[in-house]
């Protein structure tokens, strides 16, 4: 770990001329701490790529994610039933996808809060595309943070503020 935060303040211009120069001998004699600078480049660059294609939003259009997954990004569908979802994530999956079943004929768009136990927003994703042709509205979920947060709570309501649906997803590790 120390190796990584001394790459980070490598790549990031903190060191001195003088330790910087003793940084790169060192880099080049040990590949294990070249990966490393290699690898948080990669991460640097994909960040960058991410922030000059837009805002994350995790509320997708079907072409949407039928772009997601020509790309060849492993995904993991689930389907709500009677307001609940359940995700048991293999190891390979990167992304979870909530099917959002809602009777959508009456409208262009929706609000999806990301909700606590008690009921308040803490995310919020306004004007949401729908798939009105499927009824749903569909939410991506990294498979990561689906884990991390155990039981997420998702509210849909329509730009009038009636509440639509209200959905659980829960995750397990498969």
């Amino acid at each position: 770990m120390k190796d990584l935060e001394a790459v980070a303040r490598y790549l990031g211009g903190e060191l001195d001329a003088e330790a910087e120069a003793t940084f790169e001998r060192h880099l080049f004699d040990e590949p294990e701490l070249a990966q490393a600078a290699a690898w948080l480049l990669h991460v640097g660059d994909a960040l960058v790529a991410h922030a000059a294609a837009g805002p994350l939003v995790p509320v997708l259009t079907s072409a949407e994610l039928d772009a997601i997954e020509a790309a060849g990004t492993r995904v993991l569908h689930c389907r709500s039933e009677n307001g609940s979802l359940h995700a048991t994530i293999p190891s390979d999956v990167e992304l979870v996808i909530a099917r959002l079943e809602l009777d959508l004929h009456d409208v262009e768009r929706v609000d999806v809060a990301f909700v606590s136990p008690a009921g308040v927003a803490y995310w919020m994703v306004h004007e949401a595309p729908i798939a009105r042709d499927r009824r749903e509205v569909i939410v991506a979920c990294s498979a990561h943070v689906a884990l991390a947060t155990g039981d997420l709570r998702i509210r849909v309501t329509d730009l009038d503020g009636r509440v639509r649906g209200d959905f659980l997803l829960t995750s397990t590790r498969a």
